[in-house]
């Protein structure tokens, strides 16, 4: 039995949408869902203008979200060897008061028995290695029980007067990005909630031109939607495939659909490994399952995010 295969992806929401709409508009007079969609009362300008809204905060969502990677990126670039200095400065500390650790409170460092607490979030982190530096850096010189540390040669990579000002740079980073996810976070809901009416609409339609087209439902690929053919006993299940990595797919059902939800190319090969030419497919595109594809093997080339695929599977 045919059914809809309806995209999950953002992007591919909305393309639709605006095919259906783009179709019903040249049919003019003649399209043969103005009877549906007056018996549902569906507004097809307003969907356009919905449609309008919604990519439009998907494009700040998405402007923001690259921001938030990069300053994260760059936050963590920093602070990662500063924090890993500063581990190596506290175990020497706990070393030199050996019988009595509880002195490391001096530093801002947090202790509990024997144990030294390191702070979990981020800015906490950050934090403490700003107070343990500018405790060090205040008293007079040459006092500091670090301070023959740091003149050994093997410690000479650590720069506390350099690390400081790395910390601050990148709490200020780690802050830009914060505050770009905030923003992005707002922009995805306002997106979705843009495009519940159309989403809901096009729904109504493409189960209308399934039954209308009973004998050949792939008419409805007309309007821009996905069906699939492939026999009973099968389901339609999304994944994932990991950064840079390969993932081989199984009991894919012949006669049914492959689809790339993610938002770049993704290689695909037949068979259980990512050799020979791969076939690329490409955001949102339905790839048909033939003879001898059950048994699929996906790549995902990409260096910084999850590549995620729809497919249907037998049960």
């Amino acid at each position: 039995m045919a059914r809809l295969i309806l995209p999950v992806r953002f992007q591919n929401q909305a393309e639709l949408s605006t095919k259906v709409n783009t179709k019903h508009l040249a049919d003019g007079a003649g399209s043969i869902l103005n009877a549906v969609i007056a018996e549902n009362a569906i507004d097809m300008a307003a969907d356009a203008v919905a449609v309008t809204a919604a990519l439009a905060s998907h494009k700040i969502f998405d402007e923001k979200g690259k921001f938030a990677e990069k300053m994260f990126g760059e936050s963590k670039r920093l602070f990662t060897p500063v924090f890993k200095q500063h581990r190596r400065c506290v175990q020497n500390l706990k070393s030199f008061y050996a019988k009595n650790i509880s002195k490391l409170g001096d530093f801002g460092v947090t202790v509990n028995g024997k144990k030294i607490v390191y702070p979990t979030s981020v800015t906490q982190k950050m934090d403490a290695v700003v107070t343990f530096i500018d405790y060090h850096l205040g008293l007079p010189p040459g006092t500091s029980p670090l301070t023959n540390f740091l003149a050994e040669p093997s410690n000479s990579d650590i720069n506390l007067v350099t690390n400081r000002a790395n910390t601050l740079i990148a709490k200020t980073n780690h802050t830009d990005g914060a505050a770009a996810n905030t923003v992005k976070e707002t922009k995805r809901v306002e997106r979705d909630n843009f495009m519940t009416l159309p989403i809901a609409d096009y729904t109504i339609n493409g189960n209308w031109l399934m039954n209308h087209f009973s004998t050949n439902p792939n008419k409805a690929g007309d309007w821009g939607f996905i069906v699939d053919t492939s026999p009973k006993g099968t389901k339609v299940r999304t994944g994932f495939v990991n950064i840079s990595s390969q993932k081989t797919l199984t009991s894919l059902a012949i006669g049914g659909v492959l689809i790339n939800q993610s938002d770049f190319d993704i290689e695909g090969f037949k068979g259980k490994t990512a050799s020979g030419t791969p076939v690329i497919l490409k955001p949102g595109k339905p790839l048909l399952i033939e003879k001898g594809m059950g048994t699929f093997t996906l790549r995902n080339p990409n260096a910084e995010k999850k590549a995620m695929y729809q497919g249907v599977f037998n049960v």
